[in-house]
């Protein structure tokens, strides 16, 4: 298992061993980049096999699943009376909700909400899955680290000894997520499909190369998600 599948399942035991001992029965779901990608992954077990009432909201979330993957999303928050199934948030023109790229199979789950201009303007996009007013090519890092002002930790305003604990604590979240990221890529084939089949052997063998990447950038799990009559709750079980 890789990348985004991989992160969840780091954390996945400790979220609902939490939720068991609070005796929750509505859950709120939230994270940014590769928070966004775990915890919809995480909102999608809430309600598929605990039944949970859940709202989520994302931010910067990049592409998480196929098309498979977001039908499964939406279509346990419809039977659930929960639409929208969650918002995600995207700034200007982040780069991280372009990728992985649409012709790798991802897709982008629905209902977005797009603030332009340093967060001056804002577009609800329209309730599919890529809705192209809301997908803009190429992006900016830049936009990506900075949602409404949110940056990081307000070091003038905490401790010395406080703010040293913090800086160990995002350093080392800092190497995790990097590490999950490049495992997803080497995972979903993008790395390698690029550099060695495209220049190898031809843009047609690199396609053939993406369409084994799966909807978590596992090919084993790829058969799963594109088999007729497979419930979501299966889905991630299986994962």
């Amino acid at each position: 298992m890789k990348g985004f599948a991989a992160g969840y399942d780091e954390i996945r035991p400790e979220i609902f061993r939490a939720v068991r001992q609070l005796g929750c029965s509505s859950l709120v779901f939230t994270g940014h980049s590769l928070g966004a990608a775990i915890v919809t992954q995480a909102a999608l077990e809430a309600r598929a096999c605990h039944h949970f009432t859940t709202s989520v909201w994302t931010y910067g979330m990049p592409r998480v699943g196929n098309k498979a993957f977001v039908e499964a999303f939406v279509a346990t928050a419809a039977d659930m009376h929960q639409l929208p199934p969650m918002w995600r948030v995207v700034r200007d023109f982040d780069l991280i909700p372009q990728v992985p790229p649409r012709w790798l199979g991802y897709w982008h789950i629905p209902w977005a909400v797009r603030y332009l201009k340093g967060d001056a303007e804002w577009k609800i996009c329209q309730e599919k899955f890529e809705d192209p007013d809301c997908s803009y090519p190429g992006g900016a890092m830049a936009d990506h680290h900075d949602y409404f002002g949110v940056v990081g930790t307000d070091e003038n305003e905490a401790s010395e000894k406080c703010v040293s604990s913090v800086s160990m604590q995002q350093k080392h979240r800092q190497r995790r997520s990097w590490m999950l990221w490049l495992e997803f890529l080497a995972g979903s084939c993008s790395v390698l499909c690029i550099c060695c089949c495209f220049f190898c052997c031809g843009p047609c063998s690199c396609l053939r190369c993406a369409g084994t990447c799966s909807v978590f950038g596992s090919e084993e799990s790829e058969s799963v998600v594109d088999t007729e009559g497979t419930d979501s709750c299966s889905l991630l079980q299986h994962t």
